[in-house]
């Protein structure tokens, strides 16, 4: 595609109206919206090799690469093609949910129209060096849950989806994103172990360097300070080097652990609402005299049980604990827990 092609398209996305001229222009309506935004007037002319006609240069394309770049960020369909059917849920519930110090009821299911985010992230892990990777995160919005491994199946589902989206209303993305954010750090130290591993070999390969080289040095010290017949000054010098060689290989080490300390980056790149119906299992847990409902979705795509969060460190999770208020623990998180006996 060329120039005048690419940026014909682009106005006539934001509901301008562009007609070809002669001499290489086009002549453009703006909405008022993009007059505002842009700042020109209600009609102007885009000349691409000289000509008549008002020439806006780089201002103009500036302006529209303002414009592209906002595209893309946030998008939304809808799938109601999927068509949910659901078989024998109390035995679904007893194949997958296990919880660990409580139980649970069964209380019921029905058809739902649900949405999803779909969120990715750029994760970087920065340290001496720099790895990237996209991740994908997926939400319900209305439960909360996590349908793993949705995103490849979903993709398959696209192509028959429609632009129609239903009336409903739909949780705040801000708090959606921080929820993914949180997800996504923690899967961000599963993806990353093989980097973590090659930090740590490289942290000890120094750390051990440094043991040996200034070993070495202080061993020599305290070997001259074993002769027979050394000196008081020459003791005396010779501690202060010993000390001197301790607090230089302190510093060193430090910047060693310094140097290979890893930051976990997580930026948010786009995301997709995707609606689409889904069977929705009710569930009591109950631990002691404590109960809690829940729903827990059978996604329409994966056809699995969507897991529940942990809220100790946001891992998804089927087989959890129930603190004393109530709150999920997975396995890892629960025997950290003061409010768990």
């Amino acid at each position: 595609m060329d120039i005048q092609g690419l940026i014909t398209r682009i106005l006539e996305r934001r509901g301008c109206l562009v007609e070809a001229t002669v001499d290489n222009a086009v002549q453009i309506l703006f909405p008022k919206e993009l007059q505002e935004r842009l700042s020109v007037g209600e009609i102007g002319t885009f000349t691409f090799q000289g000509g008549d006609g008002n020439h806006y240069e780089n201002d103009l394309i500036d302006s529209l690469g303002s414009l592209v770049s906002s595209r893309g960020l946030f998008a939304a369909v809808s799938l109601p093609h999927l068509k949910p059917v659901i078989k024998n849920p109390e035995k679904i519930l007893e194949n997958n949910l296990i919880v660990q110090n409580g139980i649970f009821r069964f209380v019921g299911h029905e058809v739902k129209q649900l949405s999803y985010l779909l969120m990715n992230f750029r994760v970087s892990a920065v340290s001496d060096t720099k790895a990237e990777r996209i991740l994908t995160i997926a939400l319900n919005e209305q439960t909360d849950t996590v349908p793993l491994e949705i995103e490849e199946r979903l993709k398959g589902e696209l192509e028959n989806a429609s632009d129609n989206l239903p009336d409903q209303r739909t949780s705040d993305i801000a708090g959606s994103l921080e929820k993914g954010r949180e997800i996504a750090g923690r899967l961000a130290l599963l993806e990353y172990q093989d980097f973590l591993k090659s930090l740590n070999r490289r942290l000890n390969r120094d750390v051990k360097r440094l043991q040996e080289y200034y070993g070495t040095i202080a061993g020599e010290i305290e070997k001259t300070l074993k002769k027979k017949g050394v000196k008081k000054e020459d003791i005396d010098r010779g501690l202060s080097r010993l000390e001197a060689t301790k607090t230089e290989y302190h510093k060193k080490i430090g910047d060693a652990r310094d140097r290979y300390a890893l930051e976990i980056l997580i930026e948010p790149v786009n995301v997709l609402r995707v609606f689409m119906p889904a069977s929705v299992l009710r569930v009591d847990l109950q631990r002691r005299k404590n109960r809690m409902p829940v729903e827990i979705p059978l996604n329409p795509i994966t056809n699995r049980l969507e897991h529940l969060i942990c809220t100790g460190c946001h891992q998804p999770v089927l087989s959890f604990y129930l603190r004393d208020d109530m709150r999920l623990l997975c396995p890892s998180c629960y025997p950290d827990c003061g409010l768990c006996k």
